[in-house]
């Protein structure tokens, strides 16, 4: 569990995509709240900003170890009702996490990699791939940790 302590704190955020499957190209501004669940068996993620085109943007990420599967996992929600859960996995100051989504009937995988973990700054990249060999980036972000 100590590897999601990287994470606890408050950040802000500021990212922008390209135009995808998952909708047109925009920028978003986000404070982040970090906090351990009681226990210390997870990190609780409250994101809150807006979007350039689409307006509010809040969303709630629980970040956590699974024993029994032996991996990490990420359940996300927002205000949309979009929701997902992402499997985790976490070297050194890189977090990497994958998914598939489903566009209009046609499936996509998605790879998002964070690095810096364990720092001030975090750096985010999120693709996407048909195929799982091309893959395309369409968000990049960066996050300030507020001292």
């Amino acid at each position: 569990y100590q590897k999601l302590a990287g994470f606890v704190g408050n950040w802000t955020s500021k990212g922008s995509g390209i135009d995808s499957p998952f909708g047109p190209a925009e920028t978003q501004s986000l404070t982040i709240h970090c906090e351990w669940f009681p226990g210390h068996t997870a990190v609780v993620r409250h994101l809150d900003g807006t979007k350039s085109l689409s307006g509010e943007d809040h969303e709630l990420q629980v970040l956590t170890y699974d024993p029994v599967a032996k991996g990490y996992f990420s359940h996300w929600f927002n205000n949309l009702g979009g929701s997902g859960v992402y499997r985790v996995s976490i070297s050194n100051d890189t977090l990497t996490a994958a998914s598939v989504a489903e566009v209009q009937g046609k499936p996509y995988k998605i790879r998002g990699t964070m690095t810096g973990l364990g720092t001030d700054r975090l750096s985010y990249v999120q693709e996407y791939s048909e195929d799982g060999k091309v893959w395309t980036a369409y968000f990049h972000s960066t996050g300030t940790r507020v001292k």
